[in-house]
């Protein structure tokens, strides 16, 4: 299969995944837009009507080859993997700005300030957000075609949301106006399905998972991975144990639901799971009581340089067998390590997109 045509077959998938609709006035949902309050649905709109500028006039494409992006290896590059699901098609007049604005979009416009939330990491090499920098210049090349058309200048505060993650009440206590790229489609917050407990934008970035598997022999009595060539081969040795990052710990525990998911999120989880997968693994901590020993996360951080002995409970060390990440190269993040070279990725053909979030109701 050429490159094209692979690019096409994941934007077909992608777009079956995720079920949403070709034209942008029913990306929320007919039965969610109904019910939401005026000016909520405007600001949607708007960032709809904006993100199809941004397709039309070749922003997007200029996006992805941004040239501050050349340092970073092909296989991580975004236009080399990012998928644009045509959920809303470069049509600019099937997608007008709203008239009149009241409600969120006519404060927006009015005070020229909005709120959003975001997830902050620490910008440090093994990040898997660190290698996503298409994303917020998507976002204001957006806010710039709003601000062009109702000619305003409108500043973007951050609210940054703290784990435990709770951002679906924070758009509805208006701690925050929208939720950035940060959440996919598909997932859920609070234990709510996203997409019916918020209105929705334009799926603005999407791409495949990538599982990672060791190309060499681990040693030690670890699991064989050579037989792990497809995610069907994975789905069906359940013995697997996988090590996830924050951004497809929903993904792989939904569809992966038989097998041993270990989530790690930022800071550093691309070198945290290669560690899991080739180091000296991890402990499996209990939480902490007044009467159990210390347990500190690495082995090596423990008193005797192992993980304690606790009744009842299996501390390890553990280690995971493979990875699971949105990135189709993981080299350059692991560049300070022994690890670069001893992991091969595999197209899972499952794609994740993420939309910006707004609230259904005005908390206000």
């Amino acid at each position: 299969m050429t490159s094209k045509n692979r690019s096409f077959a994941l934007a077909v998938i992608s777009f079956a995944l995720l079920g949403t609709a070709a034209c942008s006035g029913d990306v929320a949902g007919p039965d969610l837009k109904s019910n939401a309050d005026a000016g909520q649905v405007q600001f949607i709109s708007a960032i709809d009507a904006g993100w199809v500028r941004v397709l039309a006039s070749g922003q997007y494409r200029d996006i992805l080859n941004d040239p501050a992006n050349a340092s970073i290896p092909q296989g991580v590059l975004p236009v080399g993997r990012v998928v644009n699901v045509s959920d809303c098609l470069p049509n600019p007049d099937l997608t007008p700005f709203p008239e009149h604005p009241t409600g969120l979009l006519q404060r927006v416009l009015e005070t020229g300030e909005v709120k959003r939330c975001v997830i902050q990491g620490a910008p440090i090499a093994s990040d898997t957000t660190n290698f996503i920098r298409h994303s917020e210049k998507l976002e204001t090349a957006i806010f710039a075609e709003i601000e062009k058309h109702y000619g305003v200048q409108i500043n973007r505060i951050d609210v940054v949301s703290r784990p435990p993650i709770e951002n679906t009440t924070e758009l509805n206590n208006g701690s925050c106006d929208y939720i950035n790229q940060v959440n996919a489609l598909g997932g859920r917050t609070e234990g709510l399905r996203r997409r019916d407990t918020r209105l929705f934008s334009c799926t603005l970035s999407a791409g495949p998972q990538y599982l990672h598997v060791p190309t060499v022999n681990r040693g030690g009595g670890l699991p064989d991975t050579d037989h792990i060539k497809s995610l069907d081969d994975l789905l069906a040795d359940t013995s697997i144990r996988i090590c996830s990052g924050g951004l497809s710990t929903q993904l792989a525990n939904s569809y992966m639901p038989n097998h041993q998911i270990d989530s790690v999120f930022i800071p550093g989880d691309i070198s945290e799971c290669a560690e899991r997968v080739f180091g000296e693994g991890f402990c499996n901590c209990p939480p902490p009581s007044e009467s159990g020993p210390a347990c500190e996360h690495r082995p090596s951080d423990n008193v005797g340089g192992a993980c304690p002995i606790i009744p009842g409970n299996s501390t390890g060390p553990i280690h995971d067998d493979i990875i699971i990440n949105p990135l189709g190269d993981l080299d350059a993040a692991l560049f300070e390590t022994t690890y670069v070279g001893k992991l091969t990725p595999i197209d899972t053909r499952i794609v994740a997109g993420t939309p910006l979030w707004v609230a259904i109701k005005s908390p206000r």
